[in-house]
């Protein structure tokens, strides 16, 4: 039996039907359905020697979400699309509402965010969404929130997905597509992006002579994507982490800072004992 699906052909953006194992386009393009669940949908002219975040740096940051240290980000997110989309869905009774996370990694937000809405709202249909350029993130987010949908593609080309088709996207830490957001995103839809606000991790920059937070970043991406949405106030997020030894070390790893740590580093810490950090994020929003 097929079933549809939002989702296209990377080949021909033709829409893409589920069958048995297997999805496929009207032009007889097929792709199998992993065991776990997603789809590979990474077309590659030719293949680069690293595809997105390692398998160490993933497991870092699994370990680091699950310690919840950025709940508060989390609830951020979870109250400003309640503000600007959920409700305002709700109580106009539509069908349904799509999620999607642009750049998901191993599927933290999107599925703590798709089960937390669907519980909340049982009445509307929730289809949560994940896509990342990375295999590996999208294995373990399918293993770990079966209630979403992931799949493998390169955001930078192309988002497997049919035009206005997602209520709201969400952009944590990963690469942006102003183009292609906008074309699947429904007129009013939503766009959340996150970035490190400057003094993001002020502490454990400095004391393990980390990457610097690229200045003017809030900048440079309200003006690329005002051309195309209309921006709305940022929220900011700011706490502090009292964390030990091995969050630390989760925290460093979890990041870019992985491909540059030094051996002094390593050692530094493995020796730390606690260390109390600033935890700092905008939340800059767009609406189609």
């Amino acid at each position: 039996m097929a079933y549809s699906s939002p989702l296209i052909c990377p080949i021909c953006q033709k829409s893409l039907q589920r069958i048995g194992r297997t999805v496929r386009c009207a032009n007889a393009h097929t792709f199998d359905i992993a065991r776990e669940g997603y789809v590979n949908l990474l077309i590659l002219r030719r293949k680069p020697k690293i595809l997105g975040d390692s398998k160490e740096m993933l497991v870092a940051r699994r370990a680091f979400f699950d310690a919840q240290h950025y709940q508060p980000l989390a609830a951020a997110i979870y109250d400003t699309i309640y503000d600007e989309i959920v409700s305002p869905v709700v109580q106009s009774k539509k069908a349904e509402m799509t999620i999607l996370d642009a750049g998901c990694g191993e599927g933290y937000f999107v599925g703590q965010l798709a089960n937390h809405l669907q519980q909340r709202f049982p009445a509307t249909p929730i289809e949560g969404y994940g896509i990342d350029i990375s295999k590996d993130a999208i294995k373990l987010a399918a293993k770990r929130y079966p209630h979403a949908q992931f799949a493998v593609a390169d955001l930078n080309r192309q988002i497997p997905l049919g035009g206005a088709t997602v209520n709201v996207l969400l952009n944590l830490f990963a690469p942006r597509n102003p183009a292609e957001f906008a074309r699947v995103l429904i007129a009013n839809g939503l766009l959340l992006i996150v970035i490190p606000a400057d003094d993001h991790l002020t502490e454990v920059r400095a004391k393990f002579n980390l990457l610097d937070i690229q200045r003017g970043k809030r900048q440079r991406i309200t003006d690329h994507f005002s051309r195309l949405m209309e921006p709305l106030p940022t929220r900011k997020v700011r706490y502090t982490l009292q964390l030990g030894n091995q969050d630390l070390t989760n925290l460093v790893r979890m990041t870019p800072n992985y491909w540059h740590l030094t051996d002094e580093a390593e050692r530094a810490l493995a020796e730390v004992g606690q260390l109390e950090t600033t935890v700092s994020f905008e939340l800059l929003g767009f609406r189609k």
